[in-house]
């Protein structure tokens, strides 16, 4: 019990030192509040959402994966996108959409990495960045 009492004093006097965006997005200090706010309104006044035609997956020329494989990767690629649009109207000519997702697997480095842009500035108001650890998580 004693350790569990000090592992939460020395969070609770470290984390606000440590600020980060809640986003994913790059930022230190007190301008991630105001990075967040920003990238927050922008994300809930959005209407729209298409998805980025540089969406896909990236692998070694000496390790090309199957036609069955690339299939599994595109529906894996697909549901992500699916949910990230769950509360907004999809549309199929981004110059008309509010935000811009793209998702990317990189067979290489083995992680995954979800992208959300404002169409209009092109700032980055999310992004997620994950290890692969099981096809059935990402």
């Amino acid at each position: 019990m004693r350790l569990v009492t000090s592992i939460v004093a020395v969070f609770a006097f470290v984390t606000p030192t440590m600020a980060q965006s809640k986003y994913g997005l790059s930022c230190i200090g007190d301008g991630c509040s105001t990075l967040d706010q920003k990238a927050a309104t922008r994300m809930a006044t959005a209407k729209t959402v298409c998805t980025s035609g540089n969406s896909g997956f990236s692998y070694s020329k000496k390790n090309v994966p199957s036609a069955t494989e690339q299939r599994i990767y595109w529906q894996d690629i697909n549901a992500a996108q699916r949910v990230a649009e769950y509360t907004y109207q999809v549309v199929y000519d981004c110059s008309k959409a509010d935000l811009i997702i793209k998702t990317n697997l990189d067979l290489l480095m083995e992680n995954v990495s979800l992208v959300v842009t404002d169409s209009d500035s092109g700032e980055t108001v999310f992004t997620e960045f994950r290890s692969i650890q099981d096809t059935r998580n990402d």
